[in-house]
């Protein structure tokens, strides 16, 4: 066995379409002919051509895919970012959300600051004393500010880096400008669309737009958006899931990879998640719920409440759990692991599955206390048993 590096990522460095085209006509080569690479490489080119124009029209897309590139987005919609995360094959990396400096009015960022200082006083009040090696000022500070993002828009910018193959940047082109065209014009479908209009006008400026691939496209379910038809639940080897949360929960839940996730959205009937820190103060839940229908209809809140449909393996929801079961995750990512590992759990017991005790095995609290050493305590006791409001 030998190994050779032919293609690799430089940064500063950008290969034309042709180089692209070139390196999948070589790799239709090796699948379709006995002619070795170096045979390959120096071959008349116009055999190589030959190659790329019968993959492009037959749409053998495979052979387009060993080529891939990454870019920087400057202040892409937090939606679009959703969009890119969620489709198979397009990787990001997006700014943490508690350091993107949102842009609001002076309304909406007195609101924010507003929060900011509820949170900061109620972690004080209630776990400060307690735990003050675990509550320092800058541990409050930060979960304050990661409350408060609930109330900045899905529409909010932040900056990316994406890195996508060949052929899956103009199947996403595709699929985006199905999307735009099947828009209802709601209030959210309508930004939507505005918004990934001008993402689709920018990545079609792009070196690597190629029309033949685009026109590939037929259709698929890769979309994150779902049909409006609820999935049945169902719990075995494989998993579906169906469930409320937000969209700031779903930003997270992308972040893990593994497992897929879509979404409905019914404009005409938004409810918001509230804060577990806020569910012994029915006055402040009034309040929070009060300030963010003052931020008006086409804001959008990452508090807004989806139906999301959760589906993957058995494995893959183990892998899930490994990364949410842990007193540092973000609370709604952890108790909606949970939700799903009670259903999951209770529905192998029923089957007398042989994996059942996977799942049983997380059952007893943070995952450091389901066999997982951690480097170190974290020195919060509600958090390790998963009684936790923050």
């Amino acid at each position: 066995m030998e190994l050779k590096i032919i293609a690799s990522t430089q940064l500063d460095s950008v290969a034309d379409k042709n180089n692209f085209d070139y390196l999948a006509g070589i790799s239709a080569g090796i699948s379709n002919t006995a002619s070795k690479l170096e045979e390959l490489r120096t071959e008349d080119i116009e055999k190589t051509n030959r190659r790329i124009a019968v993959a492009k029209e037959e749409g053998d897309e495979r052979f387009f895919k060993t080529s891939s590139f990454s870019i920087a987005i400057d202040g892409l919609p937090r939606i679009l970012g959703f969009m890119l995360q969620h489709y198979p094959n397009i990787h990001i990396v997006d700014r943490e959300g508690r350091y993107v400096n949102v842009k609001m009015s002076a309304s909406q960022e007195l609101i924010y600051n507003k929060w900011v200082e509820i949170f900061k006083n109620k972690i004080i009040k209630l776990y400060k004393s307690d735990y003050p090696a675990y509550f320092s000022d800058a541990k409050i500070k930060k979960l304050a500010h990661d409350n408060a993002r609930y109330l900045t828009s899905v529409f909010a910018t932040t900056d990316v880096i994406m890195t996508a193959n060949y052929v899956d940047l103009n199947r996403f082109i595709a699929i985006s400008q199905v999307i735009i065209a099947k828009a209802d014009k709601t209030v959210f479908e309508d930004r939507l669309a505005v918004a990934l209009d001008e993402l689709v006008v920018k990545l079609k400026d792009l070196p690597y737009y190629d029309e033949e691939l685009c026109m590939n496209y037929a259709g698929d379910n890769t979309s994150i958006f779902a049909d409006n038809k609820r999935n049945e639940e169902y719990y075995a080897d494989v998993y579906s899931s169906v469930y409320n949360s937000s969209w700031l929960y779903l930003d997270e839940a992308l972040d893990l990879g593994g497992v897929e996730y879509k979404f409905n959205f019914d404009e005409n009937d938004k409810s918001y998640y509230i804060p577990e820190i806020l569910s012994d103060s029915p006055e402040f839940a009034e309040l929070w719920l009060s300030d963010i229908k003052s931020l008006g209809d086409d804001y959008f809140p990452m508090a807004t409440l989806l139906e999301i449909e959760e589906r993957g393996t058995l494995d893959n929801f183990l892998d899930k759990l490994k990364s949410t079961k842990c007193t540092h995750t973000q609370l709604e990512l952890n108790k909606r692991a949970n939700d799903t590992l009670h259903k999951y759990e209770y529905a192998l017991r029923l089957k007398v599955h042989p994996r059942a005790e996977d799942l049983i095995a997380f059952t007893h609290g943070s995952k450091c206390k389901c066999g997982y050493e951690c480097k170190e305590e974290c020195e919060f006791g509600l958090g390790v048993d998963e009684t936790r409001r923050i």
